[in-house]
């Protein structure tokens, strides 16, 4: 029997949840700054940049809302910088924001 966290069609290791659970804790406060920031209408998601230089493996978050301005144009607001962080952990970080929360499922093998 494994545990498996299922975000969108990519399955995710309980273990790995189990290693990166430090994420949680620290975005568990961003989470609430997330929700009371949220607004009807505006929809936000995490931009993920890929680090090509420097440490490996890395890239560069952050939560962005789209809105548009007086004038209709569509632009985009950085929330918050999450700056470096590991690829292992960008998954649970999109899952930690996403409107859909990720399912956890048991898989008998």
């Amino acid at each position: 029997m494994a545990l498996f966290y299922f975000f969108g069609n990519k399955r995710v290791s309980f273990l790995l949840v189990v290693k990166y659970n430090y994420l949680f804790i620290i975005l568990f406060p961003l989470l609430l700054l997330y929700n009371v920031v949220k607004k009807e209408g505006a929809s936000m998601f995490v931009r993920v940049i890929k680090n090509n230089k420097g440490k490996k493996n890395t890239c560069f978050c952050a939560l962005v809302e789209s809105y548009r301005d007086s004038s209709g144009v569509p632009k985009h607001r950085v929330l918050i910088n999450f700056g470096q962080v590991d690829e292992e952990s960008v998954p649970f970080l999109k899952a930690a924001f996403s409107k859909k929360k990720p399912r956890l499922v048991y898989d008998d093998e």
